[in-house]
């Protein structure tokens, strides 16, 4: 009995050696999870031992002509511009990063026309009573959403919706005209002043135009572009006029 107690014993502290440190080693234990990355601050260019991070494809924000079209130009004619800003006081905010690195630029302003929303209607009958004749037809055809107008113009109008995507306001447009109801599509235009900082191509190095499409300057519509030069760009039109 001693004999088989004995072995017994061996054979247990031989399997709780085996589990412990023979055991399968290429599972790859679960990993921590990486500390927050800090947002890279912005830093003049002119930085002593400022390096470029490479940036991931698509995800920059520049904008190149064709060689043709800068050929077209020549080198005295070509510029950069950094816009658009909705305001003047967001593009001088943005070129005081241009002036602590130490580049010349100047500031631009143009009128914007851009379309804004779309509107589906049935044009003005002649009576308000033909308008609300009309009103019921379409209830009864399944369409509850329009009024009568009554802006000067436009009287006895029926509107059918705006909508803020051109796609949506043409499928409705298909759905009434698939039963038997004409309506018409007008595009409404939103007009806005919007600023420009231009730059020339001659004052920049490859890898300051590089860093400057890597950066944030707000909204996804602002973008560095290579374009024909408009104006002086220099510092005393970029603060005091445009």
């Amino acid at each position: 009995m001693k004999w088989l107690f004995s072995a017994l014993l061996l054979a247990n502290i031989g399997l709780f050696m085996w589990a412990s440190w023979y055991k399968d080693l290429g599972v790859e234990p679960a990993r921590k999870p990486r500390p927050p990355v800090n947002a890279e601050k912005m830093l003049p260019l002119s930085t002593p031992g400022l390096k470029l991070a490479p940036r991931p494809a698509g995800g920059d924000r520049l904008e190149l002509l064709t060689p043709v079209e800068r050929e077209a130009l020549g080198s005295e004619k070509f510029c950069y511009t950094i816009g658009p800003f909705e305001s003047r006081e967001a593009a001088l905010k943005a070129g005081a990063f241009l002036d602590e690195s130490q580049i010349e630029y100047g500031t631009r302003a143009a009128e914007d026309k851009s379309e804004s929303s779309y509107w589906v209607f049935l044009p003005p009958l002649a009576t308000r009573q033909e308008a609300q004749a009309k009103v019921k037809e379409l209830a009864k055809l399944g369409f509850k959403e329009h009024f009568i107008t009554q802006e000067a113009g436009r009287d006895n109008a029926i509107s059918l919706g705006v909508f803020g995507q051109r796609e949506n306001a043409e499928s409705l447009m298909a759905e009434l005209k698939g039963k038997g109801i004409e309506a018409k599509l007008e595009t409404r235009y939103r007009l806005r002043l919007l600023h420009w900082l231009n730059l020339r191509a001659a004052d920049l190095t490859e890898s300051q135009v590089e860093h400057l499409a890597q950066i944030e300057w707000g909204p996804a519509e602002i973008r560095v572009r290579q374009a024909a030069c408009s104006g002086s760009p220099d510092k005393s039109a970029g603060r005091d006029g445009e």
